[in-house]
């Protein structure tokens, strides 16, 4: 298994994944103008790609936008949250 990471940047997230397997994700430490956009959407939109998977997310002024895409369900969640429903779900005790 291959990993990348790449940081720009803004705040954001791109994450594509592929039908073979393969992910790739952004993370943005800049706005999204229009040819980081359209660089995404070319990759979102060719046919090896996942779109059940992938997405494209930014985050300004505390509101998160999805360009396109599917984030998980828990992406809006912080991290205290996630830990907690995960805790919930698989019933660990952090005192293990």
């Amino acid at each position: 298994m291959e990993y990348k990471e790449e940081i720009w940047s803004g705040h954001g997230i791109f994450h594509l994944a592929k039908k073979d397997g393969q992910t790739k994700t952004i993370l943005l430490n800049c706005e999204i103008n229009t040819d980081i956009f359209e660089g995404f959407r070319v990759e979102f939109l060719d046919e090896s790609a996942n779109q059940e998977e992938s997405y494209l997310v930014s985050y300004k002024d505390k509101v998160f936008t999805t360009h396109f895409g599917n984030p998980p369900v828990y992406f809006h969640l912080s991290f205290q949250e996630r830990k907690e429903q995960l805790r919930l779900k698989y019933g660990y005790d952090e005192s293990e």
